[in-house]
């Protein structure tokens, strides 16, 4: 490997990278030898990766290198699912002797998965996340339990804003 030209690895590099920024791939090859963890470091690569997070990209002060820029600045993650538990409780109705009235412990998720082409698919429900995550990917429509929203966002300063569609629900009874 050591004899193809510094260019030529780092096609391969930006190419293990790609649209789907695989960075945990690109972080694996710079394990394999210590050429492969430099080229794994150039700036080439990185201000790729960068560029695709950050429309125009600056560099910011505190950074050496366009690694230390993605490493330093907030920036959402590709590889997983965003996940709000929210928990409360409400009173339940009165038994029939006034001697006895419940509580009920509501629960439900809020989730969101960002995609690296500036897609965003948001749900809630009360469905578990364990059944619910290995299924929320960008060709899924619906989900049972999960009202879902696909929509885009936009990484302004450290703030992401997201824009869904609505869901619309017509009845069309008489």
């Amino acid at each position: 490997m050591s004899q193809l030209p510094v260019e030529i690895v780092l096609l391969v590099f930006k190419w293990v990278v790609s649209d789907g920024l695989d960075l945990h791939s690109l972080e694996q090859l710079s394990k394999v030898c210590r050429w492969f963890y430099v080229c794994a470091r150039s700036d080439l690569v990185w201000r790729a990766v960068c560029r695709r997070i950050w429309t125009d990209p600056v560099m910011s002060e505190q950074a050496l290198s366009w690694r230390d820029h993605y490493l330093l600045s907030p920036h959402p993650l590709f590889h997983g699912c965003y996940i709000s538990c929210t928990v409360y409780y409400r009173n339940g109705e009165r038994s029939l002797d006034d001697l006895y009235r419940p509580y009920h412990a509501v629960v439900y998720y809020r989730y969101a998965r960002f995609f690296t082409d500036g897609t965003v698919l948001i749900g809630q429900g009360p469905a578990d996340p364990k059944s619910v995550v290995p299924k929320f990917r960008k060709e899924t429509t619906s989900l049972p339990g999960i009202d879902m929203y696909h929509g885009t966002f936009e990484l302004q300063g450290n703030q992401i804003f997201a824009t869904h569609r609505v869901k619309f629900v017509i009845d069309g009874g008489g």
